[in-house]
């Protein structure tokens, strides 16, 4: 299962190839930790894990 440390390996992947992304967040009435970033497109996404 993800986790909050895949959030934080993805960070390091986007800033290594120049991906715009936001700060990882955690959502807790929602139970999950969110990383927004950029397609090449514009359009935002979002990668979430489980919060723990």
């Amino acid at each position: 299962m993800a986790s909050h440390d895949d959030l934080e390996q993805a960070v390091r992947l986007f800033d290594g190839h120049g991906v715009t992304h936001g700060e990882i967040t955690r959502l807790p009435s929602f139970g999950i930790d969110v990383l927004p970033f950029e397609d090449p497109d514009s359009i935002q996404l979002e990668l979430t894990v489980p919060a723990t």
